[in-house]
């Protein structure tokens, strides 16, 4: 199916919010230093291993750099077995930046503390029968770098020469706070301090080592990035050198880019993103939420983790549980992010975000459940488990309050997954589902002016040029309630490849269109223009004379009645089907005055039929009637229905309808039906059942078959309905189950 599906169908899972408490992340850069009284230096004249012992254990959280070499050749690699080239120091497994085996030899290490802290570092360059040679080697601990040892690297190189100066290949770095560390080796004579990109210093030296070769080391902080950075060492005497470079990543304080939780039956998973360390505490329900609790002061919270991983997962009694995740620099932690993960018996799954989610989630090919919230983010989960499908995609700067249309790879022109989310911060992105990675961005207006969902054309469907060229077609439209006219439409290149298009009538664009760049616009006629669109267009396969086919689109109305509210465009260039001539009256062909309408547009199950539910405005609906329009597509004529205000009827918007069916499309399978029963009450109750022993042509249910439930029940009360174990809780109404 190239449509998203309702996650609301299964009824299986819950997605939960807590309050926003540290949303936006507090920053502040912090220079990386070396730990006073952690360096430590040592050397052999023939040796094939060699160990040094710091001064004190090391800080998890904080990083070793060891400088050193064997004259005889490299260390061991860093997987080698049974010995690494490095190991020790509380790290589980050491990285080696860099390294250049020349003349004397010269490598740079480095690793995380990330489990039982120890003071001994030993680097092996061998494993026996092996050949003993000259090994040196410095090793220091550093505080202020980021924590996650994946991630710590920026950028590193290596060189040799026979005379002076020593320097290495340059670098270009792309983080804008870094830690630089260069050395250098020789058999014998001095180093002079080095220069950074023709500039000395400031650098400060590290502890040398004379024999049983010379070495020498210095650092830095910088604050911006380099191009091409050389950093060389003049030789006051001697030659024949090898040098490296090394660019470690500083780390700031800042809140980890997300914090979402996962409960089960009694079971709890956090997820968090972050480079830097990470410290997450506890508190049970009785205790309350987290007020002034941190890693320093937990109070009667208890720290669950410390470390550079991205999850915990922990066994939990059902109930409410309260989580805050710390992230560390340095010695300073950031303000954290709170997150309420409800664990029960009565879901299979619940999600728990860091704000409200107001739109329905989609369920694409692979079951992912894949939706948009208040906290500006896209998040995906297994619709059976729950567990994070894939890291959540914190691109967007504000909302996302729309349902994003979800197209299986083999629908869509991306070759992949793909979901089209659109954000208040004005942006439309394209996510590869599978694995979270933006495939485009389009920015098309300012911020909070972008609010419904978008529609695609897939060519894989109905093959249909627009602006002349065959690809995928994505349409939005414009929020921008300052103006009453100046909202825009537009169909933006779906695919991940460029488009070549013509000027095909309309407002299209003639000439090389990118991935999501606009292929055309619709503004209105000579007469009416745009108000502002909240609401997701409805793309119609359905042939019109002329072989046309349509997007339908319904906007706000000025004043009530002014502009029309429903509009009809034709897919390919995004003119009025009436060739954008300027009646609109009813019965029309292409616009319509209905009044201000925030629901999408919906067909009948046979498309002869266009559904339209308008707006409430004023005290009782007294300067626009909520009213329900079926506007007849052959003739335009519209039908209108008032409900009123009186009973149960409310004074809301009118929202949907959905159309109960359509068109299939893919692979069919065979749809049989077994048996029903409906039942009714009038008067208030805490639970309805139906029970299907007693259904008619045969009574019971049939394993692995699927149950097909519809409930009507008073508006007023439709959010307290729920289903649990086959029953309805909390509703007045009538029920009807039936079983396919």
């Amino acid at each position: 199916m190239a449509r998203s599906r309702p996650l609301a169908r299964w009824g299986f899972a819950a997605l939960l919010c807590s309050a926003p408490l540290a949303l936006m992340p507090s920053e502040a850069s912090a220079a990386a230093s070396l730990v006073a009284g952690q360096q430590v230096i040592g050397s052999n004249a023939a040796t094939i291993s060699l160990s040094v012992s710091l001064a004190a254990n090391p800080t998890a959280g904080n990083v070793l750099i060891m400088i050193g070499a064997n004259w005889n050749g490299a260390l061991l690699a860093p997987n080698a077995t049974p010995t690494p080239g490095v190991t020790g120091g509380g790290v589980t497994s050491w990285s080696r930046a860099t390294v250049s085996a020349t003349n004397s030899n010269i490598e740079i290490w480095y690793g995380v503390v990330d489990t039982t802290p120890s003071k001994t570092v030993t680097a092996t360059q061998c494993n026996t029968p092996c050949a003993s040679g000259g090994m040196r080697m410095s090793v220091s601990e550093w505080t202020g770098l980021i924590g996650t040892q994946s991630q710590l690297l920026d950028q590193t190189s290596s060189g040799s020469g026979p005379s002076s100066p020593a320097s290495a290949p340059p670098i270009t770095t792309t983080n804008a706070n870094d830690l630089l560390v260069f050395g250098a080796a020789m058999g014998s004579g001095t180093f002079g301090t080095p220069s950074l990109g023709g500039t000395p210093g400031p650098w400060s030296a590290m502890t040398g080592i004379t024999t049983p070769a010379v070495q020498s080391s210095w650092y830095q902080n910088v604050s911006s990035t380099y191009t091409n950075l050389t950093i060389t060492s003049t030789l006051t005497s001697g030659t024949a050198w090898d040098a490296a470079i090394a660019a470690f990543k500083a780390c700031s304080v800042t809140d980890a880019s997300y914090v979402v939780a996962r409960g089960q039956n009694g079971q709890v998973t956090v997820y968090w993103s972050s480079p830097n360390w990470v410290t997450v505490l506890r508190k049970t329900s009785a205790n309350g939420v987290f007020t002034t609790e941190t890693p320093t002061a937990p109070g009667t919270a208890t720290t669950q983790y410390s470390g550079a991983a991205g999850s915990l997962t922990e066994s939990v009694a059902n109930g409410t549980w309260y989580y805050k995740v710390f992230t560390k620099c340095g010695a300073t932690y950031s303000a954290g992010i709170a997150i309420t993960p409800v664990p029960a018996t009565t879901s299979l799954w619940s999600y728990s975000t860091a704000a409200a989610t107001l739109a329905p989630p989609g369920i694409d090919d692979n079951n992912v459940v894949i939706w948009g919230g208040n906290d500006n983010k896209v998040h995906g989960a297994d619709a059976n488990t729950g567990v994070m499908k894939f890291p959540v995609f914190t691109q967007p700067t504000g909302a996302l309050q729309a349902r994003p249309p979800i197209i299986p790879a083999a629908y869509s022109q991306t070759g992949v997954n793909v979901a089209y989310a659109t954000s208040q911060d004005g942006n439309v992105y394209a996510i590869n589902t599978a694995t979270g990675a933006q495939l485009w961005k389009k920015s098309l207006t300012a911020a909070n002016k972008l609010q419904g969902g978008a529609a695609v054309w897939l060519q894989s469907i109905q093959s249909l040029p627009i602006c002349g060229a065959t690809t995928d077609a994505v349409f939005v439209g414009t929020r921008d309630t300052a103006t009453t006219t100046g909202n825009i439409i537009y169909a933006l290149n779906a695919g991940t490849s460029q488009a070549t298009t013509t000027a095909a009538g309309g407002t299209c664009v003639a000439g090389t269109v990118n991935p999501g760049d606009v292929l055309w616009t619709f503004t209105g006629n000579a007469t009416f223009k745009l108000d502002a669109i909240v609401s997701t267009p409805y793309v119609d396969y359905t042939t019109y004379a002329g072989n046309k086919y349509a997007l339908w689109v319904t906007s706000n109305a000025a004043s009530g009645l002014l502009q029309p509210s429903l509009w009809k465009l034709n897919v390919q260039n995004g003119t009025l089907f009436s060739g954008n001539t300027t009646s609109c009256t009813t019965p029309a062909t292409s616009c319509w005055l209905l009044g201000h309408t925030d629901a999408s547009p919906s067909p009948s199950g046979d498309g002869s039929w266009m559904y339209v539910g308008t707006n409430c405005i004023g005290s009782s609906c007294a300067t626009q009637a909520a009213t329900f329009n079926a506007v007849e597509i052959s003739s335009g004529s519209v039908k209108t229905h008032n409900p009123g205000t009186g009973g149960f009827n409310g004074t809301g918007n009118i929202r949907g309808p959905y159309p109960l069916t359509s068109a299939p499309f893919g692979t069919q399978g065979t749809i049989a039906y077994v048996n029903s029963k409906s039942t009714a009450q009038s008067t208030a109750s805490t639970s309805c059942v139906v029970d299907m022993a007693s259904a008619s042509p045969s009574g019971g249910l049939t394993a692995g078959n699927t149950n097909i439930v519809i409930v009507a029940v008073p508006q007023r009360i439709q959010h307290d309905v729920g289903l649990r174990r086959g029953s309805i809780l909390r509703s007045r109404g009538r029920r009807q189950q039936a079983e396919f």
